[in-house]
């Protein structure tokens, strides 16, 4: 999933950012609660 993610965006370092722990982290869940 991450190298097909990185490889459809080419941008790993800013997709890094919002794309890497989007269900481990960050998710919308974190940004909807906070």
């Amino acid at each position: 999933m991450k190298a097909a993610f990185f490889e459809k965006f080419g941008s790993a370092s800013e997709v890094l950012s919002v794309g890497e722990l989007p269900d481990s982290d960050v998710g919308p869940g974190r940004f909807g609660s906070e």
